[in-house]
């Protein structure tokens, strides 16, 4: 019967794209086909709740996971919360940034402000426009206190010492959790997307696991 058929298409689903638990609920992610470079690390990034998909006005999640969106400001403080395991809930105060108060990310906010993050101690930081692939990586090095390394300005040819973030761009390069571009180049003013934020994610997970409480909780699973 039909009951039948839609179980099978569900099946079918599952077997073409990425299929994950949230909140107790099977979701399939239509956007994010098995066979794309970027499914196991969006897996990874969903299953250890660090990430999760597009909602619709009700709440729902919709199946779709947006590879290709811009990963944004707000964005960026919530997976770096949610990847250290710091509890946003501690912080008791109303961020300085005016952008950012009455929002979803409010406490996200004022938490990193609390912490002293380098991209947020900026209080006039437009928390919906795109965040730079340098904003992305010192965050996450920042979030997980991971010690940075002295920049030399010669790893990428747009990355020079007195560049901002260059540390925290060698030190991620250096460990493998980035890769600059085949010409040579870095593009540390780019946007980066959520396959990509999720790529950094999953390595960051593997590389530096120990430094976060989630992650340790996840593993023991």
């Amino acid at each position: 019967g039909i009951e039948n058929l839609v179980q099978i298409v569900e099946q079918n689903k599952s077997l073409i794209y990425v299929t994950a638990t949230v909140d107790g609920q099977s979701v399939t992610f239509t956007d994010v086909p098995l066979e794309t470079w970027f499914a196991p690390y969006v897996n990874t990034s969903i299953r250890t709740g660090i990430m999760s998909g597009f909602k619709n006005n009700q709440g729902n999640l919709m199946g779709l996971f947006g590879p290709e969106s811009n990963v944004t400001i707000a964005e960026l403080v919530k997976i770096a919360h949610e990847l250290s395991g710091i509890d946003e809930t501690k912080a008791r105060w109303i961020p300085r940034n005016l952008l950012a108060r009455d929002t979803w990310f409010e406490q996200y906010f004022a938490s990193s402000e609390i912490l002293g993050w380098q991209v947020f101690t900026d209080t006039r930081l437009d928390p919906g426009r795109n965040a730079t692939r340098g904003e992305v990586v010192t965050t996450i090095l920042q979030a997980l206190d991971i010690p940075r390394k002295w920049p030399k300005g010669q790893m990428f040819s747009d990355v020079a010492i007195s560049t901002q973030y260059s540390s925290s761009i060698e030190t991620a390069a250096k460990d493998g959790i980035v890769a600059g571009y085949e010409d040579g180049e870095f593009k540390p003013e780019d946007p980066i997307n959520r396959a990509e934020i999720a790529k950094i994610i999953s390595l960051a997970i593997e590389l530096y696991g120990e430094n976060t409480a989630e992650i340790r909780q996840y593993d023991e699973q």
